[in-house]
């Protein structure tokens, strides 16, 4: 990245305290200084490796902080005081999902256990075989 490397460590970290990776870091700032820019352009001006700027890219996407548009790949960020707000929502929507899930998998404990000691058989398969064809 093109920061002075005094201040990269304190951009990279502040972004880190938000929810960021490193290489997400690195990405959505690069983007902010950039604007809109190709793929491959923020990947070589933020240091992010090409092979996984893609898969950056979509993660930030996820989070609501880049959009992606067209072919090649331009990449452009949501305003940066639009960051703490984006990253509390996408917070808050993996805290939901945690939850539900934590639900899911005590209903199944709940119906199988029973199952599993009535039959005394410790040995009983609880996923199905997957089988090649």
């Amino acid at each position: 990245m093109f920061v002075l490397n005094a201040k990269e460590e304190r951009v990279l970290r502040h972004l880190a305290e938000l929810g960021l990776s490193n290489y997400e870091g690195k990405a959505y700032f690069g983007s902010l200084v950039l604007g809109r820019a190709k793929a491959w352009d923020l990947a070589r001006y933020s240091t992010v490796p090409q092979s996984r700027i893609y898969n950056v890219i979509e993660r930030l996407q996820e989070k609501g902080l880049v959009e992606m548009q067209g072919k090649p790949v331009y990449v452009e960020p949501v305003p940066l005081r639009e960051l703490a707000s984006r990253m509390v929502k996408y917070r808050q929507e993996q805290i939901r999902k945690t939850r539900k899930a934590e639900q899911e998998l005590e209903s199944l404990v709940r119906t199988l256990s029973p199952i599993v000691k009535e039959s005394g058989n410790k040995h009983m398969r609880l996923f199905k075989p997957r089988y090649r064809r």
